[in-house]
Parts: C-alpha cells; structure tokens; sequence
C-alpha cells in the first residue's frame, strides 16, 4: 500500500475534502462546497479541523433515534472500510510503515486537542464576543474528537493484522507450511471482519439506547486493545487466573458467536497469554459478557510492591494480602479443593516467581524466612505446601492466642492525649482476636471489658452508656452491642470510636480549665540548685550580690519576659537579672527596708509572678529526690519544721517539685498513727531527765525524728540548729527541718526490761499536729541509722528482735500463739558458718577444667543423685530436647535457643556429669567493613609489668579451657572484637578482661535486656517478703561461656594473639537474653517437675528465683533442700556448675540444726 492510501482516514462526502497525510504533513488535496468558507484551506491544525464524515451531519448531542442510527451505520461503515484497507496489507514492512504514520497522526491529533482545551480555559470574560468564540472552540473540539476516534479505529486494525501476520510468520517457519500463509490470511482476514462487524453488533446491544458518541468512548483503544507488544506462546498445561467478567444489564449468553469460533477453528490454536487481554465474547440474543486476562511474567511479579512481614504472628494476613495481590496481576487463581478449602494458586509458568517474591517479603522475619526456605527446600515450587508449613507453625491458635495476651497485658493507657496510641494497640489485639475467637460471644465480652479497664473510671462509663444506647430491648450483655471496631470503617457506632469521641470531649475540658505556664515554670528550688546564669545584664555573684540588702526577693514566672514591667512594679534599690538552666528569666530585687520589700511583693500578680525571699542559709546536699507536693510550695525560709506557703494561683495545677533529701513513709499529714512495729523506748535529754516515749520502726526513712506538735514548746529539751533538711512523707507534703534535740535511746523488751542498752544520737524536730505529736508526750521515729546502731531484726510486721530479745510482738500473734514466722525481712547472718557438702572436679585426661585462680575456686557444689531422681532428670532433660527451637523471650523471634545432646566431639564444661548442651542460633548479618585501628595492643604497652602478667594469665585461661581458639586468619563477617583488661578499683577486687562488641552489635539484630528476667529490686523486694524460714542461694559459674552459638563465630583480637570463639562472649547484644532463653527452660522444667511424688509440696512452699545467673530458693527446709539439690543436678547436666563459695544458705535459728542434718 502507498502513502496515498491513508487518504480514506478523514474524508468528508459533504463537502469533498480529504487531508492525506505524507511525510508527516497534513496537505489539503481537494475542495469543494463547504458551509465554513473558512473550511476551503483546510489544514491539520486546532483552528481548522476536517469535520469528520460521521458527524458532518447532525450534533453529536442531539437524542434523536433516527439520527442515531444513521451514525452507527456510518460508523459500521467506517470501521468495515478499516478493516478492509488493513487486511489488504501482505508484507510486514509495509504494514508497520503504516501503522508508524497512522500512530505519528494520532499523536498530533491528541497534542492538537490538548491545545484547544488551553485555548478554551483562556477564556475569561463573559461577552458575546467569547461566548462565540467559545461554541467554535467546542465545535472544533467535536470534530477533533470525533477525528480521533476514527484514526484510533485504524490503528487497531493495523495493529490486528500485525499480529495475524506475525502469528502466520510463526506458524508456518515451525511447521514448514509455508505455502499456506496466503490461504490461511485471506481467512483470518475474512474472520477478523466478522469479528469486528460482530463487536459492533454488541456494542449496539449493550448500549441500548444510549448515544453513539457515548458508544465510541467506551469503545476506545485502552490498555488491553494494545497488540504491539511481544506475544507469548499458550502452555496447554498452565491454568488461565479466574477472569474478569463486566456486568451487562442482560445475563451472559453461553452461545459463541459464529465469527469466533471461526477464527478458531482457521488458526487451529488455543488463545495465547500475551500482553494484550484476550477478550472473548459470548454474544446471544439477551447480552453478552466480557472476559479479560491481565498480562502477567515473572518481571511483571519482579515489581509488584509488597510490603514486609515483620511480625511472624501475622504471617495468615500477609499471605491473604499477597494471594490477592498476585491474583490481582494475573500470576494465579483461587480453587476449591476438598482439604484446604479456598486456596490461591499461581500458574503453572509463574510458580517460582511468585515463591520468590513470598519469600522477599520475609527478609524482616527471620524465623518466618527460614521456615519458609525448609519448605521450599523440600516440596520446591508448591505453594500451598510452603504457606501450609509457614501457617502451622506461626498461625496456629496457641501462638495467636500467647500473642494476643501478651498485648493484652501491655495495654496502657497514657492519658486523652494519647488516646491514639492507645486505640491503635487495641486495634492491634483485636485483630488477632478475631483469628483466635472469631465467634465467641464470652470472650468478646472479656475483650471489650479488658480494653475499658485500663482507661478512667469517667470515660468507661460514658463508653458503656453509649454502647447501651444501641442495645436492643432484649440485650442483657452491653459489651456485644457494637462492634469493637470497624474493619472497613463502615460505621463510627464502635467501641475505639465511642473511647476516641469521649476522650477527646474531656481533652477539650482540660482545656478550659487548663492554666498557662508549665509546671516548673515557677521552680525556686531549681533556680537555687542551678547556680543560674547571667541574664546578659550583669555578671555578678548572686550570693555576694545580696550582702549589699537587707532583704532580697526573688521574681519568677512569665511576667519576667518584661523586664520594665518588673522594674516598674518592684522599684527596688537593686535588681540582678538571671536566668535559669531552661534559660527562662527571672530577678532578684534587693531592698534595704523589709516592709517596703513585702509591700511590694503584694503588688505583682499572682498569675504572672511568684516571689520568694532569698535565704542565703539554704545549702542543698545530694542526693536529691523530686517529689510532688499537693498545692502548696516548701521554699526558702520555711522555719521551724513547718511547710511555708508561697502565694499563688489557687490551681493545684501550679505546683511545683521541690527538692527533698528524705522521706518518710510511715507518717503522713494525717490524724490517724499508721499501723506499723512500735517499740517501747526510754529517751534521755541532755539534763539527764528520763522520759519513757514509743518509737515507730520506719526502715524507708534515712534518718531519726522526734515527732512533736509545736517546735517552741520543746525549747526546753535542748533544742539546737542543724543544717536545713528538706523531708518527704508520706502523703506527699514535704515539711523543711531547722532544729534537732541531741539526747540517748534506750530500747525495753515486751516484758520491760533492758534489751538494747541507751545509745546517744540526734532527732530531728519534725512537727507533726494530731495523735502522733500530742503535747503530753513525745514520739520517736526511728529509721535505718538507729534500726542497725540497735541491730533489729524484723520479721515482718509480726515480731522484732534486739539481741535475741523480743521487742515487738503483733496482737494477731497472740491471738494464734502457733502461727509459724514464714516472712523474714531481715536476717542477721550467725557468726557460725553452715558447711555444705561437696567434692571438687579434678582435671582429667584430655579435658582441661574451667580457669580459675586457686584450686580452692575450683571446687563445684555436685551432689550425687539417686535412682529415682536421675531418672526423673533423665526425662525433664528428654522433654527439653523434644522442643527444639524455641524463640527467647524479649528478642521478637530474632533469636532462638535449644537444650541438645552432648556431640561426642565437643568440649566438656563439666566432665564426668555433663550430657547436654545449650545452644543459641544466632541470625546471619552482612558484613561490617573494619573502621579504626586495632587498640589493644596500645592498651597492653600502657599497663603495669604486673598487669600484664595478670592479662597474660587470664587471656590463657580462657584458652586452657576451650573457651578461645588461637588462630592466624580471621575470617568473619565483622572485625574482631578488641580484648583490653580493666584494672581492679581495689585490692580486694580482681582485674577483669573486657571485649569490645560494638561494632558487631550495632548489626545484630535487637534483644532486650535479658528478656523476661526480673528486675533486680523485684527479686530483693520478694525475698525479703516472701521469704521462708530457709533461703538458698547459688550463682551459675561464668554462666555466658556455657552458651554456645550456632553458625556463628565470633573474632577476638586481644595484644597477645587472634582468637575465634563459638561461646556466648560476655558483651553481645543478646547475652543477657541468650542466657536467661537458657536458664528458664531449666528452671522452669525444675520448678513444675514431679520428683518423687513431692511435686505439689515443691510447687506450694518452695519459690524459686532467677535472676540473670544467680539462683534463690526459699521455703521449709527439707523440699528446699531436695529441690536446690535436684536443680543442682539438672545444671551440672547442661554443663552449668556452681562453686562451693558462692553458695549461701540462710535460716531461722529454730531451722539451723534441722538445716544441717538435710545438707550432710
């Protein structure tokens, strides 16, 4: 075909024009009559546009049946000569020719309608003049568009039949049939045109009545009409993805059109995958039913955005959310199989890439990743098999439930403000609680009550009355009322929505009420503590500054920002501007007259301004501790013991936190005496007068008091000064002493007679009004100093002893005179020392025993074990095998820990005993490039000849015990760890080697600090509160060592050598974790264990406590014993062992001998 060819594009049969398009340039070849005489040079330009022959004759807009079908069968017409001129074309070259000029006008076309909407937005004024120019510019665009329909029709047909023409390519160079191309063109071309006459026949059908402008705009090319990409070949043995249907107003016929199944049955082949969608239409009398396929390959898959799975918990809902996506794309579909119900599967050629990409998105995961790569390893490209293995082991209801309680006991409610945060842990909990408990009405219940406890009692109320509001008549149970919150947010009746709404309503309260300025915005005591800093006017010493007054009063708060204000109200004799330590500005006025300074001070406002007057006496110590008062201020000046009042704002939101240097628990502002151990004592002054008084026991109070009710009545005790000392009590009011009474304490048993001889001290004046300071007499308050001068034992609140004498004795204990003392709180060591029995680990051939300093350190605690109780630890030990990896606590799934077999191969930490291991599997990480230099040899040249001898010497020990491997190439993913030696702070201390792990943690992944461990003032607090009349204590000997590391070694660089270690090194960032994952298995198993039938008096009587390395057991003497014996045992199996001098026993008189004969 020639160029002139394309001259049928746009011809117009009213007034005979035709623009032909040659070497890219629209030429007008003929003009006849034309109702635009503007129209007679007609160029392809906006101005001027060809009227196309389909709407040369009515308006496009115009609803008129006739009119209606007349377009279509020009249109019809139009399109048949299309597909004609394009099935006219035999050689590919001169159709892609074409189809490149047909495209270029196409584009010119769409460029040149982009600039008549420019022109029709330039329109601003409102004439008669735009307004016609405004119709044109519409007129023209009608023509435009309708011009590039008519070239976009064209170029899918040309496009068609360049797919047919490669298609036949194909066919016969792999069949060798040649000599059929031309047979098997004319009848695709015959095919195609039946097709196309068909497609419009639907469109006419399916439109019904609507317009032919609205017909041609749904027909127009769109993505899956283009054909110019690469075709791929159809796999009989792949499965098409679920199509696409469009919904028709008629419902689908199952009847294919005759021109289709003609197509099919000349090209003999099943349609083809290819990147434009197949679409086939299953015409009939009643509508029709389009079906589309996506093109999809494994680079389409490549670029899909996923996002990672971070958490394995929620492994069910990133593998939905990644099946729909991929079924989306095109790479699979959903199937109905018996076993697994709905399930998603990717086509046959798509299989690899979809794992693949499941895979990719696990990177974050790496215990999901690993799974995951097991299964993909064994079953290979089946998806079900690997999602199955993946959804067992971390979808599971068990998991999802430990999960959701473990979220559930994290709630915490931090205020209205931060509701948001609150509402979103919520959401979070819930979400698994819909996997978990999907119809369970009582657990529902349980949820929506637990989230509301956590919130104040005012704003659970409204939330219930509002789910009320929505309870039906007959429903008794509010919590199920409304939804805990709305999935597609649907709906705002929620119960988060209903938490948000009213949490908000009281943040906007607050608000009204709220009063400007933060809380330390008027802080004396901090202005003090500070120094200060010069407010850039002077650069004086305050403290030399205010010798010069007779009295100093000192301005705050957020009037200060106005310095001339400040001036005008005080009219000082002198003013000093400072600044404190937020840089906030505040003055000092110095006055030579008093009552001009208090006259003055009356005239700044209270809500700008606070005042206070300047005590150059006031000298704070530390340590300090901050503490809130109730709604007053304790300042400088405060005299006497009694808390002074700074004038202020009546808002308890105004104050402020002052520095206490003790406090007091067991006396508050009250009226009432607390409840606590109370001594009878004798006080003698320093007259020699005796006055017999109580003493109330107080172990939180650093000091001694003398609690009296007015300071000036007690002058004649002997009053003298003492350093000003700020005091905390109990119920938050902090009370400023400035007087104490130096006198002797003499202590009396329950029955009256001496049992702690009189001892001197000085009591602090505290003024107390009530009970506890009544005038007739006086009361002492004694705390830690006096309680071990005395060397009281308290046990409890129940009996306190002074030298073996009872002093205090409860009244419940009279009443049930054998009620056992189970709580001891103190325990006063005997000067006899309990021996314990036990054998030392001689080194034996071939294993070199654990370094240490004497042979005395060397010997283990290793009780022999019986029949019955080897045999229990036999199973507890097969149990902890069984389980075989198991994510530590605190570390979210990066680590994993396991108790295994001693390998016949490996070292013994414990030899003749040890048969089990544990290990640590560590995550693989990336590379760490070295930065510095190696500074160990630097720290070695420093120390001392003796210093280095001990480095050497410790540096041996842990190579003697296998602990280090000395090696000369180091080849490992960071560099090696720098080994320097920490000298001993004193001689009673030993030196230590320390390695350096930083740069090797910070790519290591997250582990919290030692897991689930307690804390060590919870462990300190329960003992002395929980504790039995026998307490044992042990500590696990160089516990991290016995920790040994899967694939994974460690580099070690000290000044003597290189070393590579498989051993947990002290300083990782999973250690404390790693060892408490080990430790607690054990205990564990040990605390829940039955040995010999005694496991509910174990569990009942005895605790166990572990903290890091450290082991307590407390409870009646014999089950004590027997359990620290069997978890001794237990230990020394997994090759954790106990020296002889860090075990401690600890009991009551009465249990010493009895303690005794059970240890032997």
């Amino acid at each position: 075909m020639k160029d002139g060819d394309l001259s049928t594009l746009l011809y117009n049969n009213k007034t005979n024009t035709m623009v032909t398009y040659f070497s890219g340039q629209a030429v007008t070849l003929e003009s006849g009559n034309c109702d635009n005489a503007d129209a007679r040079n007609i160029m392809a330009t906006p101005a001027s546009i060809p009227v196309p022959s389909t709407l040369s004759g009515a308006t496009p807009f115009e609803d008129d049946p006739a009119n209606d079908a007349l377009v279509i069968s020009e249109l019809s017409k139009t399109r048949q000569e299309y597909v004609e001129k394009a099935n006219a074309f035999e050689i590919e070259e001169e159709l892609r020719q074409e189809l490149r000029k047909a495209r270029r006008y196409r584009g010119r076309l769409r460029g040149q309608l982009s600039e008549l909407h420019e022109q029709m937005d330039n329109l601003v004024k409102d004439d008669d003049e735009t307004r016609k120019a405004l119709k044109e510019l519409e007129r023209r665009e009608v023509d435009l568009r309708q011009a590039l329909k008519e070239s976009m029709m064209y170029v899918v047909e040309l496009e068609r039949r360049d797919v047919e023409l490669m298609r036949l390519d194909v066919r016969s160079s792999v069949s060798g049939l040649g000599s059929v191309v031309g047979r098997r063109s004319a009848r695709s071309s015959v095919s195609a045109h039946s097709m196309n006459k068909a497609n419009l026949e639907d469109i006419e059908r399916q439109e019904g009545t609507g317009s032919p402008r609205d017909v041609l705009i749904d027909k127009e090319i769109g993505p899956e009409d283009s054909v110019s990409a690469c075709v791929h070949h159809h796999h009989q043995h792949h499965q098409a993805p679920i199509p696409f249907t469009r919904v028709s107003n008629h419902p689908p016929s199952t009847r294919v059109p005759p021109g289709v199944a003609a197509a099919a049955a000349c090209s003999n082949e099943v349609p083809s995958d290819g990147r434009w969608a197949r679409r086939v239409h299953q015409g009939g009398p009643d509508g029709q039913a389009h079906t589309y396929r996506p093109f999809c390959d494994g680079a389409t898959i490549g670029k899909l955005t996923v996002l990672d799975l971070k958490e394995s918990f929620r492994f069910a809902q990133h593998c939905k959310h990644l099946e729909e996506l991929l079924y989306e794309s095109g790479a699979g579909e959903f199937k109905v199989t018996p076993s697994l119900g709905q399930a998603f599967h990717p086509f046959g050629h798509l299989r690899h890439a979809c794992i693949q990409k499941l895979l990719a998105s696990l990177q974050k995961c790496p215990a999901v990743l690993e799974r995951a790569q097991s299964a993909f390893s064994t079953y290979g490209n089946e998806w079900s098999r690997i999602v199955e293995a993946c959804m067992s082991e971390f979808s599971r209801r068990s998991v999802l439930s430990l999960e959701m309680e473990k979220r559930m006991r994290a709630l915490k409610f931090g205020g209205v403000r931060e509701v948001d945060n609150y509402i979103k842990d919520c959401v979070c909990a819930f979400e698994i609680y819909r996997q978990v408990f999907p119809h369970d009405r009582p657990q529902h219940a349980n949820f929506v009550r637990r989230i509301l406890a956590q919130v104040p009692k005012n704003i659970a109320m409204a939330v219930v009355k509002r789910c009320r509001d929505f309870a039906p008549e007959s429903a008794t149970e509010w919590e199920t009322c409304v939804p805990v919150h709305s999935l597609d947010g649907s709906t705002n009746h929620t119960i988060v929505e209903f938490l948000k709404e009213e949490c908000r309503l009281h943040e906007e309260a607050d608000r009204l009420v709220a009063p400007s300025g933060g809380p330390k915005s008027d802080s004396v005591r901090l202005l003090e503590a500070s120094g200060g800093q010069s407010g850039g006017q002077s650069s004086v010493n305050p403290r030399e500054w205010v010798k010069k007054y007779a009295v100093v009063c000192g301005i705050t708060g957020k009037g200060c920002r106005d310095r001339s204000r400040v001036e005008k109200l005080g009219q000082a004799d002198g003013i000093l501007a400072r600044r404190d330590k937020f840089k906030r500005p505040y003055y000092l006025l110095g006055y030579h007259d008093k009552g001009k300074c208090e006259s003055r001070r009356n005239e700044f406002p209270k809500d700008l301004y606070r005042s206070w007057i300047w005590d150059d006496n006031y000298k704070p110590s530390l340590p300090k501790t901050l503490v809130r008062m109730n709604d007053e201020l304790s300042v400088e000046g405060a005299g006497l013991g009694r808390p002074s009042v700074v004038p202020s704002a009546s808002s308890s939101s105004s104050s402020i936190n002052p520095v206490v240097e003790d406090s007091i628990s067991a006396v508050a502002g009250a009226d009432s005496p607390p409840n606590e151990v109370v001594l009878r004592v004798s006080l003698k002054l320093g007259s020699g007068e005796v006055h017999s008084s109580s003493c109330l026991v107080d172990t939180g109070a650093g000091g001694n008091y003398l609690i009296v009710s007015d300071i000036e009545r007690c002058r004649s005790l002997g009053v003298v000064e003492i350093p000003p000392v700020s005091v905390s009590l109990a119920d938050g009011t902090v009370s400023r002493i400035l007087y104490g009474v130096c006198c002797s304490i003499a202590v009396s048993d329950c029955d009256g007679t001496l049992a702690c001889a009189f001892r001197d001290c000085q009591l602090r004046a505290l003024q107390c009004p009530g009970p506890l300071g009544s005038e007739d007499r006086w009361q002492v308050l004694a705390g830690r100093d006096l309680i071990n001068s005395w060397g009281l034992v308290l046990y409890g609140t129940r009996r306190a002893f002074i030298n073996g004498k009872c002093v205090f004795e409860s009244n419940s204990l009279k009443e049930v005179p054998d009620s056992p003392d189970d709580v001891v709180c103190r325990v006063v060591e005997s000067p006899s020392s309990i021996a314990l029995a036990s054998r030392g680990i001689a080194s034996s051939s071939g294993l070199e025993s654990p370094p240490s300093a004497t042979s005395e350190q060397q010997a283990v605690l290793c009780p022999v074990a019986s029949e019955i109780e080897d045999a229990h630890i036999s199973s507890v030990l097969k149990a902890l095998t069984r389980k075989e990896w198991v994510a530590i606590p605190g570390t979210k799934g990066a680590y994993h820990c396991r108790v295994r077999e001693l390998l016949p191969c490996e070292i013994v930490d414990v030899p003749g005993l040890q048969s089990h291991v544990c290990e640590i599997r560590v995550p693989s990480i990336p590379r760490v490039p070295a930065k510095g230099r190696s500074y160990s040899k630097s720290l070695y040249s420093r120390l001392s000849p003796t210093l280095q001898e001990e480095y050497a010497a410790l540096v041996e020990g842990y190579l003697s015990s296998k602990w280090w491997v000395e090696t000369s190439l180091v080849v490992t993913p960071s560099p090696p760890a720098q080994i320097f030696l920490v000298p001993p702070p004193s001689q009673s201390k030993k030196s230590r080697l320390v390695i350096d792990f930083r740069e090797l943690n910070k790519v290591l992944p997250r582990a919290g600090a030692g897991g689930e461990s307690p804390m060590l003032f919870h462990v300190l607090g329960l003992l002395r509160t929980e504790s039995r009349e026998t307490t044992l204590l042990c500590d696990c000997r160089s516990a991290f060592y016995k920790i040994r590391l899967r694939n994974f070694i460690l580099a070690l660089e000290s000044a003597l050598g290189r070393y590579v270690s498989t051993r947990m090194g002290f300083g990782v960032v999973f250690g404390p974790c790693g060892l408490n994952g080990g430790l607690s298995q054990l205990v564990g198993e040990a605390r829940v264990a039955d040995f010999g039938g005694l496991d509910l008096l174990y569990m009942v009587l005895v605790l166990i406590f572990l903290f890091v390395d450290d082991l307590a057991l407390s409870g009646p003497t014999l089950p004590t014993v027997m359990k620290f014996k069997v978890l001794l045992i237990l230990l020394l199996r997994v090759g954790f062992d106990a020296q002889q001098r860090k075990v401690h026993a600890l009991a009551v008189e009465s249990r010493e001998d009895e303690l005794r004969s059970a240890l032997q």
